[in-house]
This record gives structure tokens, sequence and C-alpha cells, in this order.
């Protein structure tokens, strides 16, 4: 038998409160009674009520103010009736915008307030009795009854209102698409009940193996820790938000594979899953969520055509790509470790002098399958994942070591180091320089450290160029140019040298603007007294042009190409 309905009564008239006790006690109800707003709220609070009976002039708190706090604590299912002396249409008002359910007027009629109460507690219960059904019918509108997963059509709208949000932001999504491999032997070997229980035991580990930040697929916010849908079947997917990369929506894919291919217990007996992935990209791949999850079971096919337990992009070329960017990094992460990489220098020629004036350091990396990788296709991977610090940092003791061993033979030669904007914001460059230098014994005036526009225009980068330059080490500008600092910005720079970004002169011997823009960048380095070297000559033509302006160093082609340690030896010995 249900426990009888709880009503508060709330009043600071004890006549008024005896005879509402009495009145609602005879009709059936359990009465708890309070003396003013307070006391109402504590009571409330410790044993909550399934209706409040609230006066409304009652001293301190009136009764608006006290609907208003149940308001919001409760929400609006719990029914609160004002009792109050005034019927204008004000005060009613007043009453329901303060949140109240409805209200008596007094006088309060004794032998019939048990009935308003009880038929008022009634629709109250009609109305929970509805929200419930409904919940119901949407918890089978949205939600698959075998696995608790949102189903299609809740992960169609799903990724509808994702694909609206990401056009706004300039976002990508992704969406995978998996199909357990060779599911209908578990189910013609095993029987139904035991393919019901693998589809269980599978979307158990999805929820539970995979961040919530990285997949959603859900209806509300309330199922925020809901990441992946059912479709029927064995079919499975998931939506992938901020997706960088191609290959960002491939590591999750793969992290699922893994996931799903760890045995299962399964009547006692380990079983092992496998599963294909397809995967599809917006907007690449597709504007809607239909277009999306079609090609993403396009991909699944071409996973499946691949030797199952895989996973597959959309486009092939974005799949081939994206693995052999997967494998690059992973081959990157131990190019250092087995001693890959080797340096090249590139001579910077004084005219004037006639010798050479310092060398540039150019990294290689030497893969013993893949041959010569190009410095551009894994030195941005490098930036991306961090490996660019220790490789900078060999590139830095390699690079110092063999200008001491050219010192030792006779030829004291500066040597040019470049420096990524990562490592430039390294708070341990200074001393990674310095240790360095200490290392090798090269001495700080034959260092010099090329650096970027952008790099040095990020907050704190004039800082530590002062430190470079405290330390002793000469700092160049490279491709100056192409960037975008100031002329304010380039009179405080405490820099040594600019190098003219090999663009410009390309195009020389060019049109008299060609010339001009060389020009100025000379003239305006001279008058800032910095050094100047013009990268990228080719040409007989474009030597004397630069020569003729008094460009102080020239490197490029028509000099000499990047050539091994041993080889500077012999250029050094030449004039």
């Amino acid at each position: 038998m249900a426990p009888p309905t709880r009503i508060l009564v709330v009043d600071d008239d004890a006549a008024t409160l005896m005879l509402m006790r009495v009145a609602l006690l005879k009709a059936g109800f359990d009465v708890e009674t309070a003396v003013d707003g307070e006391d109402a709220l504590n009571k409330f609070r410790q044993h909550p009520s399934d209706m409040v009976l609230l006066d409304v002039d009652m001293p301190g708190r009136n009764g608006h103010e006290i609907c208003t706090a149940l308001r919001a604590e409760v929400g609006e299912l719990l029914p609160i009736v004002m009792v109050t002396g005034m019927d204008d249409v004000d005060s009613v008002d007043k009453a329901y915008h303060a949140g109240a359910t409805d209200f008596f007027a007094k006088p309060i009629n004794w032998a019939l307030i048990g009935h308003r109460v009880r038929y008022l507690c009634r629709g109250f219960q009609n109305l929970l009795d509805l929200q419930a059904a409904e919940q119901k019918i949407r918890q089978l509108a949205y939600f698959d009854t075998l696995t608790g997963l949102p189903n299609r059509q809740s992960f169609l709208e799903r990724v509808d209102r994702e694909i609206a949000r990401a056009r706004l932001d300039g976002r990508n999504l992704g969406v995978l698409f998996m199909d357990l491999d060779g599911f209908k032997n578990i189910n013609d070997t095993m029987g139904h009940r035991s393919g019901d229980l693998v589809l269980q035991l599978v979307a158990d580990r999805l929820r539970q193996g995979l961040r919530p930040s990285d997949l959603v697929a859900r209806p509300s916010a309330a199922q925020a820790d809901l990441g992946f849908a059912r479709l029927g079947g064995d079919e499975f997917t998931a939506l992938i938000q901020d997706i960088a990369r191609p290959e960002d929506a491939l590591v999750i894919a793969h992290r699922i594979r893994d996931l799903i291919r760890r045995p299962f217990l399964l009547d006692k007996r380990e079983m092992v899953v496998t599963t294909s992935i397809g995967i599809a990209l917006y907007p690449h791949n597709g504007e809607n969520a239909l277009a999306l999850l079609k090609n993403a079971d396009t991909a699944m096919y071409h996973a499946k055509d691949r030797g199952r337990d895989n996973c597959q992009l959309y486009s092939v070329s974005l799949t081939e790509q994206a693995v052999q960017r997967m494998t690059l990094e992973s081959n990157l992460r131990l190019a250092l470790a087995r001693d890959e990489f080797y340096l090249l220098y590139q001579p910077q020629f004084d005219l004037q002098q006639g010798r050479v004036l310092a060398v540039e350091a150019l990294i290689r990396w030497q893969h013993p399958e893949q041959g010569l990788i190009p410095p551009l296709d894994f030195i941005p991977l490098a930036e991306e994942n961090g490996l660019i610090i220790p490789i900078g940092e060999w590139v830095l003791r390699t690079a110092c070591a063999d200008a001491v061993r050219w010192q030792r033979d006779g030829h004291r030669v500066r040597v040019a180091v470049n420096l990524s904007p990562m490592q430039f914001r390294d708070p341990n460059l200074i001393n990674t320089i310095l240790e360095t230098l200490s290392w090798t014994g090269l001495t700080p005036d034959l260092l010099e450290l090329e650096i970027t526009e952008g790099a040095v225009m990020e907050a704190g980068g004039i800082a530590t160029l002062q430190a470079l330059r405290d330390a002793g080490v000469s700092v160049a500008m490279d491709d100056f140019g192409t960037g975008y600092s100031s002329m304010g910005h380039l009179r405080d720079m405490p820099l040594n040298a600019l190098k003219v970004d090999q663009r410009f002169v390309m195009a020389l011997p060019g049109e008299d603007k060609d010339r001009a823009i060389v020009r100025a960048i000379l003239s305006l380095a001279k008058s800032l007294d910095f050094s100047v070297t013009a990268e990228g000559v080719e040409t007989l033509e474009q030597m004397q042009i630069l020569k003729d302006m008094s460009c102080d160093a020239l490197q490029g082609y028509y000099f000499s190409k990047p050539v091994t340690a041993a080889d500077i030896l012999a250029l050094l010995s030449k004039r």
C-alpha cells in the first residue's frame, strides 16, 4: 500500500494552521506544519513533501519569496498552492509569477479543502505519469533496447546538429562506421543469445574504453557520457568532433579497433572479435549526416576488402597519405636512436674578401628502407609532435662539433643553425646552447642562429633574442621580407643579420621593381647596422647584381650546393 501524500502547510496564524492540519488529516493526508518561510524551507529540505500550501502574508520572507526559492530547488514538478486573503487579479498574477501552481482564497471552506487538495494531487500524478510515458517513448525512439546505446535516428540527428555548429565554427568532423568481422558465424554456431551478449559486451567496452570528449552520439546533454550508436545488427557508429587532420580520425579508429580486439569472456571461453572501420570526414566527404554515414559505410567495405580488422578513410588516397604520415612519424621517433640523420653545409661567400664567411647546417634523413626523405616531409611533422626539440639539439651539437674540427684544421668559420619556432619558444633554449658550446668547445662568436620573423614576433621573442646576444651568439632573421614585422619592431630587435628570402633573389634580374625591393631591403639593413646574406643565388647575373648592391654575403647553387663536413674543408681552402 502506497504511503499517504505528504502535505507541508505554512502559515504564521496558529488557528489557521491548526484548522488546516485537522482538515487534511481527516482527508487522509500526512501533514507537516511550518510557522514561517524559513521554517518551511528547513523542514522541506529535511523531509520533502508532495505538496506545499503556502500562506502569502508572513513575517520575514513572504509566501511569494518562499515559492520562488522552492521552485529554484525542486523545479516544476512540486505542486505549490498559495493561500491568500486577496482575490484581486494582480495578487493572483503575482502568485503565478512566483511559481505557484494554484491558489486558495481565504476564508477557507474547511469541509471542502481536503477534496480540493486531493484533486490537485491527482492531476499532478497524471502529469508525472504522462511525462514517464513520454520518456519511455523517447527511450524507444532514440535508444537501442539491446545495448542501451543511441540508435540510428538519434545518431543522425546528433550528426546534423554538430554539422550545423561545425559549419558556423569552421570545424571538421568525422564519422566512423564499424562492422564486426564474422559476426554471422557467432550467431550460426553459438546461437542468437550468445550473439546478443557479444553485442552488449562490445557496447560496454566502447562506452568504457574511450574518452567521452573524443566521441559523441547522443540526443541530449543528459546522455553526455554516451559515445557511440548502434545502427542495428553488428553495426556501430561514432561521431568525432574537432578533427585537425585526417590521421586524427584514423588514430581514434585504430584505438577502437584495438579495444574491440581484446578477448571477451563468453560462457567461460575467451573469444576474439575484430572490426572493420570506415571513416568519412565533414566537409570533405559529405555535408549532411546521411551522406557521411553512407560514405563511411563505403569505406568500411573497403576495409573489409583489404583483409578486415583494419581502418580505411573514404578516399583511398587519403588513407594512403594518412598511413604514410603515421608510418613516417613512427620512423621519425626512431631515427635519432638509429643515427639516420646527417648534416650538409652550404657556404655563404663574402665576395669582397673572396672567402667563405659562414656555412649553414642543413639536416638530411637517410631512411634505411625509404631512402632520402626530404626535410619538407619530416620537419613540419617534427614540429607538430614535439620531436623538433631533440632533433634540433642534435643538429646544434653536431654542427658545433664540426665547426671545432674545421678550426683545428686551421679554418675559423662561423656555422649557422636554423631554430624552429618551437625551439625558439623552448624555455631551456639558452641553457641548451650554452651547454652545447661548453661541451664542444666552440666559442659563441662562431655560432649563428637563424630564426623566422614569426617566431620573434611571439610574446617573449625580443627577450630571447637579447639573451642570445648577451651569450655572444650571432642571430640572423631568416627569410626576411616574407613575414610581418613592422619597421618599429625591426628597429628594436637585437639582431646581427638579415637573410633575404630566395624568392626575391630568384626574381632577379627581373623588372625594375624587383631590383628595387632587394635594394630597399639592403638599404634598410645597412641603416640598422645589420649585415645581409642573400639566399638562392643561382646565376652569374644574380651574383653580379647583388655584388653591385654591396650585399655582404651570397648563398646558393651558383657557388655550391650543400656538401658534407669533409667537403667543406676543400672549399674553405679556396678563394
